[in-house]
């Protein structure tokens, strides 16, 4: 018997063999999955909402970057990106790409990390300049819109160690940038702890 999984847009056959051998527990979990016979195509999990189906679009298509041959400047350009407004971080694309060619892990770590800091400052800006306009629905988007207060308290008490943190947080970087200029944290402060 032979049951398909369609997965991702793929479809998978995977032979059951008898009750004692390594396929049992996948032969169970066709069963509770499927209800329509050893050849039935089964549904998988339920389709992704529209806004995660653009983000797992925007995933791979960041992901296919570090793949082609000017990926320091995808790099460079995701990097930006990132410190302001994107929602994928550049892991995705750095860590395949120093992989892949560990000679020049230094450069292509260092193409990020000045883009990054680059990027911080166009987050700064649009915090300083622009943070009702700009800023605030975009800190809103990654839901930090309740805890931009605490931010405020955080940023009076710590200042640059704040901003140092966040860049070693999973935390999205993009909106302690924004919150550094709307706070009117110093500049030279921010970029040292950038």
């Amino acid at each position: 018997r032979v049951y398909q999984f369609r997965h991702r847009g793929t479809v998978a056959r995977h032979p059951i063999r008898n009750a004692r051998g390594p396929s049992r527990a996948l032969h169970d979990a066709a069963r509770k999955v499927c209800s329509g016979g050893p050849s039935a195509v089964c549904p998988g999990r339920p389709s992704r909402p529209p806004v995660r189906r653009v983000l797992h679009r925007l995933y791979t298509w960041t992901l296919s970057l570090a793949a082609h041959p000017r990926a320091n400047w995808a790099l460079a350009l995701v990097a930006f990106a990132e410190s302001s407004f994107f929602p994928i971080p550049p892991d995705v694309l750095l860590v395949p790409m120093v992989v892949a060619n560990r000679a020049r892990a230094w450069l292509i770590a260092t193409v990020c990390t000045v883009a990054s800091v680059a990027g911080g400052a166009l987050g700064y800006a649009i915090g300083f300049f622009l943070f009702e306009v700009v800023g605030r629905p975009l800190v809103a988007f990654y839901g930090y819109g309740e805890k931009f207060t605490v931010f405020t308290q955080w940023y009076d008490t710590y200042g640059l160690w704040f901003v140092f943190a966040a860049g070693l947080t999973p935390l999205p970087y993009k909106v302690f940038t924004i919150a550094s200029g709307a706070f009117g944290l110093a500049f030279p402060t921010f970029l040292l702890g950038s």
